[in-house]
């Protein structure tokens, strides 16, 4: 929110295990918005945008530097040229206040520039301009950030809140008394469980997991959604967090002057506080100083699936073509028509920016509104008398949405990213979690499903369509298996985790979101579970998951999707089994990778399974490590080779299952590897490069940095790879956990051993400071690990 400084007055599984062998179809989870704020935002006067590569762009106004940079500081020049901000990289998330702006780099820390009077920056108020983008000292692990017009809102991965900046009306609720200020971040009290923020003028707007909505600051026009000090100004306003009665399955929030916007997960947009310009899309009150506290639903839109407020005019995008629709003043062209322009009359009917298609982010300002495309252009209209629309500057309406600005590779929001992992579920009494919630939740009991909240937790978005989980077994009871699918669908035939009495296990998996942002776990056995989670998608051309389907099945009658590959036999000592992958499943043509589940069945002695791609010289590598008699799956992802093949070795005579549950296309930002070894430490061995070789028995607590870039086939600038783990020879019972270095150690685990054995799990590992995995054992062992692919 962006407003004018009048304060008081204006896979899916990727991991099936053996219990299933029938294929059960997985409904999509109903569309979740798209967050606001995130990769295009307008502040008053200027624009700030994000850009694929990590870095922003700003132009327009700069008195402040709120362009993060010194050029025409303390002056009301134009700056038309959108210029790249010196030193900032790395960023997810952007957003604008009135004057100053904020960024959220990719470890969790938050960034500001611009305008700090009121400590809005974080940091020691001053009047000067404040051009070079600086940490906020003592804020980590953020996952949200949300800027008003004196205040800063940072939501971090436990669901809490913290704010900054001034609280002259109760905006950081009762973080610090009202009518001071805070440049030092503080957690605001009775907030817990919130998956998004959003600030206004004088207010602030909150969304707790439930998909209620909570607002406390200023109340004169009803913006807090009741009947709190309407029409009376009281100097300490309204600071506690009340939920807005009946305003419920919410699953977006925006702020404007004086006025707050939501969606809800139906797809409809409700409205409350001033209504003089017809900021609420209704005729109630047009013209009128009037409060309107109660939410009401803007007639004619549907489908809408990102909302942005600020100023007093709001911006909605539909799904389907994507178009754009605007209401509320257009003095300046801001709703990108001609209708009104150069007066002040209300615009109350949503009407869609004509000649505007296919936009995935969108920003409203003060008097000016920008628009990110599919193809990553960039489009603007309405005021532009400081160069904001990245045009020269004019003092005249703008209101055709054309391309002005000379930009384009704006970022969208990830179809991928890793987070340091976190731990989500925990059923052991006395155990915790990243927010408090399922944790010690007691033994799962057999033929139980557990609702597992994911998304708004860990890092984890709201609009996330798969999350990967390390799930782990402990404590079993008998024997038994785990599956877990998106909550609303059907529970499949299919388990991700085989587990016998007394055992604990681990293995990752990539399980659709479902209904309201839930994963489901199902326990055939008793046993206490636990789960943690280290990346999330977001669906898209690059990454899609399938109906589980079997392509591979060595037993003796037994059925795969098209009836190829079935019945083969035990696969021999050493034998290397070719299997078609593209064609069969719902694997295109194009796919690059697949993501499958191996399973060893029946091993007649001790051996390992090599995934890798037809064509290319089978890799010292390995992917699943199995001992006589076992039974035992884990996840592969492997780029498929010649003829649309993955070839599989297997080192001992076994039953091979192999079933496919998703897969990838190459793209900028990600892209399968022939598997390779980058880490071996037990004596005499051997990597792709000779590094991390034969260093020996990793010692009791002890963290091994693992150099992931420039290895194997791993670029310099990748964020995330995916790692094949293996622990071998461990003396004793213990676990490891994998983890971004430079970061703290995560309350979380990847893979879980006794004494002696070996045992391998797939990683999705989060990449660190100097392009270092930190890998932490807690228990004497040897350590392995082969990298299939990796994110950018």
């Amino acid at each position: 929110m962006h407003c004018l400084r009048t304060r008081f007055v204006a896979l899916l599984s990727v991991v099936a295990g053996l219990a299933a062998l029938c294929v059960a179809v997985l409904a999509s989870p109903a569309a979740a918005a798209t967050p606001t704020g995130r990769t295009v935002v307008a502040g008053n006067n200027f624009t700030l945008v994000l850009r694929a590569n990590g870095t922003v762009v700003g132009f327009g106004q700069n008195y402040y530097g709120q362009l993060g940079t010194t050029t025409n500081n303390t002056t009301l020049n134009a700056n038309a040229t959108p210029t790249q901000i010196p030193g900032l990289t790395n960023v997810i998330s952007v957003a604008a206040g009135h004057t100053w702006g904020v960024a959220l780099r990719s470890d969790g820390t938050v960034w500001t520039f611009g305008y700090n009077f009121y400590g809005q920056l974080g940091r020691t108020p001053n009047s000067d301009p404040n051009p070079t983008p600086t940490q906020v000292t003592g804020l980590t692990k953020v996952i949200a950030i949300a800027a008003g017009q004196d205040h800063t809102l940072a939501l971090r991965a436990d669901g809490t809140v913290w704010g900054f900046g001034t609280n002259g009306i109760g905006e950081l609720g009762n973080a610090i008394p009202v009518g001071q200020v805070s440049a030092t971040p503080v957690p605001i009290p009775g907030l817990s469980h919130i998956t998004a923020i959003a600030a206004g003028s004088g207010h602030s707007l909150v969304l707790r997991a439930d998909g209620k909505v909570l607002a406390f600051g200023y109340n004169y026009f009803g913006q807090l959604g009741n009947t709190t000090n309407n029409n009376v100004f009281v100097a300490g306003g309204n600071p506690t967090p009340t939920e807005i009665e009946g305003l419920t399955q919410v699953s977006a929030i925006s702020a404007g002057t004086n006025y707050s916007i939501v969606l809800r997960t139906d797809g409809t947009v409700w409205g409350f506080g001033t209504n003089i310009q017809g900021e609420l899309g209704t005729t109630t009150n047009n013209g009128v100083s009037t409060a309107n506290p109660t939410p009401t639903q803007v007639p004619g839109l549907s489908g809408i699936i990102a909302i942005s407020a600020d100023g007093h005019h709001t911006l909605a995008l539909q799904s389907g073509a994507r178009v754009v629709f605007g209401f509320g003043p257009n003095f300046w062209g801001q709703l990108g028509r001609n209708t009104n322009n150069g007066n002040n009359n209300a615009n109350p009917t949503p009407v869609a920016v004509a000649g505007l298609s296919n936009v995935t982010a969108l920003g409203a300002g003060s008097d000016h509104s920008v628009v990110v495309r599919g193809d990553g252009g960039v489009a603007a209209f309405g005021r532009n008398s400081y160069g904001e629309l990245g045009a020269a500057a004019n003092a005249t309406a703008n209101p055709t949405a054309t391309n002005l600005l000379a930009l384009s590779g704006a970022g969208q929001p990830p179809a991928f990213a890793s987070v340091v992992p976190a731990r989500l579920l925990d059923t052991r009494p006395g155990s915790e979690t990243i927010d408090g919630d399922f944790a010690g939740d007691d033994v799962r009991t057999a033929d139980l499903i557990t609702f597992l909240r994911v998304a708004g937790r860990g890092g984890v978005p709201n609009d996330a369509t798969a999350v990967v989980l390390n799930v782990t077994v402990t404590q079993a009871e008998g024997t038994g298996y785990i599956t877990a699918y998106p909550c609303g669908s059907d529970r499949p035939t299919t388990s991700n985790l085989n587990y016998s009495a007394g055992s604990t296990i681990a293995n990752a998996v990539v399980a659709k979101v479902g209904a309201n942002g839930n994963v489901c776990l199902y326990t055939s056995a008793s046993v206490q579970l636990i789960a943690d989670v280290n990346a999330y998608y977001r669906d898209t051309n690059a990454f899609a998951s399938l109906v589980p389907a079997r392509l591979l099945d060595s037993r003796p009658g037994s059925p795969t999707v098209d009836h190829l590959s079935e019945g083969l036999g035990v696969r021999s000592v050493n034998s290397i089994t070719e299997l078609q992958v593209t064609g069969r499943g719902g694997v295109p043509a194009d796919a690059t990778a697949v993501a499958l589940n191996v399973t060893v069945t029946q091993a007649q002695s001790s051996g390992y399974v090599t995934a890798y791609p037809c064509g290319s010289d089978q890799p010292n590598a390995s992917n699943l490590n199995f001992d006589a008699g076992s039974t035992i799956p884990n996840a592969v992802i492997v780029r498929i080779g010649l003829g649309g093949k993955v070839c599989l070795y297997t080192s001992a005579a076994t039953h091979l299952i192999a079933d496919v549950d998703a897969y990838l296309r190459d793209t900028t930002t990600s892209a399968a590897v022939v598997p390779a070894r980058l880490l071996d430490t037990r004596p005499g061995s051997s990597t792709i490069d000779d590094i991390s070789e034969g260093i020996g028995l990793r010692s009791f607590s002890s963290v091994t940095e693992l150099q992931v870039t420039g290895r194997g086939g791993v670029p310099s600038d990748a964020t995330a790879v995916v790692l094949n783990i293996t622990v071998t020879g461990p003396l004793g019972n213990a676990f490891v956990t994998v983890f971004p270095c430079g970061s703290e150690q995560p309350n979380a685990s990847n893979i879980n051993y006794v004494a002696g054995q070996t045992i391998p799990n797939l990683v999705i590992a989060k990449v660190g400071d100097g392009g270092n995995v930190c890998i932490f054992t807690l228990a004497p062992t040897h350590l392995i690990a082969d990298v299939n692919a990796y994110y950018t």
